[in-house]
């Protein structure tokens, strides 16, 4: 398990993503250092793969260079 605090930009966006991440503040006491299942760490690898994939951060840059070239 992956916690994080609630109130950081980082767990919002995972949290978006569908990741699997936790609030330290509220879910620590539930599951303590309990692991994901064999699923939910599948779910996880998937979506990261996808999200920071070369081709995805490539496609994202290009986007970036392309919308500053337009303002």
């Amino acid at each position: 398990r992956v916690y994080m605090a609630g109130a950081n930009p980082a767990f919002r966006f995972f949290k978006r993503l569908g990741i699997y991440v936790f609030d330290l503040q509220h879910d620590f006491q539930n599951h303590g250092l309990n692991a994901l299942t064999e699923n939910q760490v599948a779910t996880n690898r998937a979506i990261l793969a996808k999200a920071f994939s070369a081709e995805k951060v490539e496609q994202d840059y290009k986007n970036l260079v392309s919308n500053i070239y337009e303002i």
